[in-house]
């Protein structure tokens, strides 16, 4: 359904958000739908993968917030330190921040060893 989805309706279908922001790509990401996930990256691009909904909160957050460990590695992968370096709210909450607070150690372990990450610690 996705791939006819994509191919259907573009790019321009993929950056379409509910009226709060949330995308396709979000909704995936905080459902732990790696496959979707997947083909929404290959499909939307840089402009997809760094959209934010209200506030702030990017797809890397809400996947770091729900412990969908493969997702935050494919995001992590396609979207390199520009993602890594998104804050959510007015204090500045990393995508480290949101895993440490919900207690997602695989994914903290994983962000800790990205070199680019490191600016996000202290």
């Amino acid at each position: 359904i996705v791939k006819a989805l994509i191919k259907a309706g573009g790019k321009e279908l993929l950056l379409k958000t509910l009226e709060d922001g949330c995308s396709c790509l979000f909704i995936a990401c905080q459902d732990g739908h790696l496959g979707i996930v997947q083909a929404l990256i290959k499909a939307g691009g840089e402009s997809l993968l760094l959209k934010t909904r209200e506030g702030g909160l990017s797809c890397l957050c809400v996947a770091c917030r729900m412990g969908h460990t493969e997702i935050v590695r494919a995001l992590i992968e396609a979207g390199g330190e520009a993602l890594l370096l998104i804050t959510y709210s007015d204090l500045d909450f990393s995508c480290l921040h949101v895993a440490c607070y919900f207690g997602h150690a695989p994914i903290v372990a994983h962000l800790l060893s990205l070199p680019s990450c490191a600016g996000l610690v202290g």
